[in-house]
């Protein structure tokens, strides 16, 4: 059963940052937000209430700029995170 609320972007809680990234996924939506750490990413899943669910340092497998616009596609849970910027999809991997 899927619930209608998850396709639609909720607004951004007040514990995130603005920089948050919306990910709508079959059952339910999740919130996610990237960081540069040095040499890796800082990348913490939330829930659609703001709860974090996950955090964890990942490096990408491509080029990638937070500075840069991009979106959050799906696979993306706990150990691994895909974006799309300029057109290209770029992994992220728990390290």
């Amino acid at each position: 059963m899927r619930r209608s609320d998850s396709f639609s972007k909720p607004a951004i809680p007040e514990s995130l940052p603005r920089s948050a990234s919306w990910l709508s996924g079959e059952i339910e939506g999740f919130w996610f937000v990237i960081e540069r750490n040095d040499e890796v990413y800082s990348i913490a899943r939330y829930s659609q209430d703001g709860t974090l669910e996950c955090s964890g340092y990942f490096r990408p497998r491509g080029s990638f700029s937070v500075e840069q616009e991009y979106r959050i596609v799906s696979p993306s849970h706990c150990g691994l995170v895909t974006v799309i910027q300029n057109e290209n999809s770029v992994q992220f991997v728990l390290v």
